[in-house]
């Protein structure tokens, strides 16, 4: 009988399962491609990385006078009020554009146009 005891004990122990667990730093970018926030994400970091150089090369004043629109198919959109700032820009878009792409990747940002 003692054995018939042990295996009624035996039985009610419970079944040790465990669990495993994926990273958050996982699951978050799978996550974000299959979604397709992915482009929208790199979009605003792109743009706010393009602020962050304009900034750099003309000084803070910069953020009065240009806005950063839109990053789509390769190229930065950009609003300006001033003609002569946006000729600043123009006349150094290889040097943006290669700082650009150096953080982001070659040929990440092809160029820069200026909304009307």
């Amino acid at each position: 009988m003692s054995s018939s005891r042990n295996l009624k004990s035996e039985s009610r122990k419970p079944k040790s399962t465990t669990m495993s667990f994926t990273p958050v730093g996982k699951i978050i970018p799978h996550n974000i491609k299959k979604s397709g926030f992915g482009r929208q994400i790199e979009a605003a970091m792109i743009l706010k990385e393009f602020e962050q150089i304009l900034c750099s090369i003309f000084g803070d004043a910069v953020k009065f006078k240009i806005k950063v629109v839109s990053f789509k198919d390769g190229t930065v959109k950009l609003s300006s009020l001033s003609s002569i700032l946006a000729q600043e820009i123009q006349l150094r878009e290889k040097k943006i554009l290669a700082r650009l792409n150096q953080k982001f990747g070659q040929e990440t940002v092809l160029k820069i146009k200026f909304a009307v």
